[in-house]
């Protein structure tokens, strides 16, 4: 009985906080419009600097060598520059592997001799 009763009294008085604070007599603040192109320009820059930042990252042990979309299905990379990815030629083959994506799982199957080790 004695749980039942502090569940009841925590419960009143939650209810009873909520209802309080809603019943506010200040009003609801009007907001300035946002300028439509300057919220695009500065939402632009924003993405700019983040693809920046992700292929060079500040510091850590991930050096990333670029971005690209990853289209469902199978896509090809190496340093062939006729593939949808494309590495340095003196870090890969012209066929290093295949990305093979199927809604949000991705897989890797390198080629033979690829030298791409996990």
């Amino acid at each position: 009985m004695e749980l039942y009763r502090k569940i009841w009294y925590s419960l009143t008085f939650t209810i009873s906080a909520l209802v309080v604070s809603a019943c506010s007599q200040e009003e609801w603040p009007v907001l300035e419009p946002v300028d439509t192109e300057e919220f695009a320009a500065e939402h632009s820059e924003w993405r700019q600097n983040r693809r920046e930042g992700l292929v060079r990252p500040f510091s850590g042990v991930v050096l990333w060598m670029g971005l690209w979309n990853l289209d469902q299905g199978a896509t090809p990379f190496g340093s062939d520059p006729e593939l949808p990815i494309t590495l340095p030629e003196v870090d890969s083959p012209p066929l290093a592997g295949i990305l093979h994506r199927s809604g949000q799982d991705i897989t890797i199957e390198p080629v033979p001799n690829s030298r791409i080790s996990f």
